[in-house]
């Protein structure tokens, strides 16, 4: 996510195409594998909410305002 946000700082004629299309390439197969994870669940671990949902929570906020992927990925943004 962060190459992307990077990215849009930059000078139009500077913009490294390859590198955000791999970038979200990247962020695309992490939120495959969190979208199977999360498909039966509701908390990333156990049967309530851990440290581990409470940080998962901004990251995947933030890159769903980036690249938005609620539509794709509705367990991974739940």
């Amino acid at each position: 996510m962060q190459k992307v946000v990077l990215d849009r700082l930059r000078p139009a004629n500077a913009r490294d195409r390859l590198g955000v299309r791999l970038a979200r390439l990247d962020l695309s197969r992490a939120l495959d594998l969190v979208e199977a994870v999360m498909a039966n669940r509701i908390f990333a671990v156990g049967d309530g909410a851990t440290m581990a949902d409470c940080a998962a929570a901004p990251a995947l906020h933030y890159a769903n305002k980036v690249i938005p992927f609620e539509a794709s990925h509705p367990a991974a943004f739940a």
